[in-house]
């Protein structure tokens, strides 16, 4: 994303204009002037453009959000799936956001998607339902207002993703590995991802049967072994695996090999 992230706060009041789904290899269309708010999701692929001559590309799980009067022209030929929202909304922009604030609809030009609730399958339905006998344009107002307010939460409480690490399972593991020699605190998850450490050892757990803590004990253990049997002291692998205290290492130890460091390092040779 290269296109300088602004700010801007909506006003609860929301008529859609049009809403549907992309999914083919295409160029952003080129627009000037169109009244309207505009609203995409991405699902898979990418979507590039120039937003008032700034580029901007926006990956799979990401959004933007062009407020009306903006300048769009194409960049490249996208194989994408998106889905979108042209809607009129008042709105006005402001400042990034110093606390989050429930009661304020408060969005960046673009965006992460959150991870705990699907946005994609949300807005998919919107555009079903817009189809039927039964659309109501209030009630597409209002589910439409009920996306943006958690958007603007997830922003709110992440106002710069791009600092964090990418999320996945495969990085959260990766991000304990790289850390089997020092102890974590619950704001370290939290200042690498950019996510609450309770979210993170969920959907942890749900994947892996264990929490993150747990798993790095067993990272940090595993280090350990692998220490003792090069022929480091009891000591020095205890402290170069991050424990402030001696007989808790033993006893770490223990727990996980089922035997203690120095019983283990005599049977396996080091």
């Amino acid at each position: 994303m290269d296109m300088n992230k602004s700010w801007f706060e909506i006003d609860a009041g929301i008529q859609i204009e049009t809403l549907g789904q992309v999914c083919s290899i295409n160029r952003h269309p080129d627009r000037q002037g169109v009244p309207y708010w505009i609203l995409v999701l991405v699902e898979k692929g990418q979507r590039t453009l120039y937003a008032n001559r700034q580029p901007l590309t926006v990956g799979a799980h990401q959004f933007f959000l062009l407020p009306p009067y903006t300048d769009q022209k194409p960049m490249e030929n996208d194989d994408h799936t998106a889905l979108y929202v042209h809607f009129y909304a008042r709105g006005e922009g402001c400042p990034p956001p110093i606390r989050v604030s429930a009661h304020r609809m408060i969005l960046p030009s673009y965006g992460n998607l959150p991870t705990d609730f699907d946005c994609i399958s949300h807005l998919r339905y919107l555009c079903a339902h817009a189809l039927t006998p039964y659309a109501d344009p209030e009630f597409l107002s209002e589910q439409l207002k009920a996306l943006l307010m958690i958007l603007s939460l997830e922003c709110q409480r992440d106002p710069d993703p791009m600092a964090h690490k990418s999320f996945s399972m495969d990085s959260l593991a990766d991000f304990i590995k790289e850390n089997s020699c020092r102890r974590l605190r619950a704001e370290d998850y939290e200042k690498a991802f950019g996510k609450s450490y309770h979210h993170i050892n969920l959907l942890f757990k749900k994947h892996f049967g264990v929490t993150a803590k747990q798993y790095h004990m067993k990272v940090r253990m595993q280090y350990a072994a692998q220490m003792l049997l090069s022929g480091h002291s009891l000591q020095a692998t205890a402290e170069a695996c991050g424990f402030d205290d001696y007989y808790f290492f033993i006893n770490s130890f223990t727990k996980e090999h089922g035997i203690p460091p120095a019983a283990y390092r005599k049977k396996n040779g080091g």
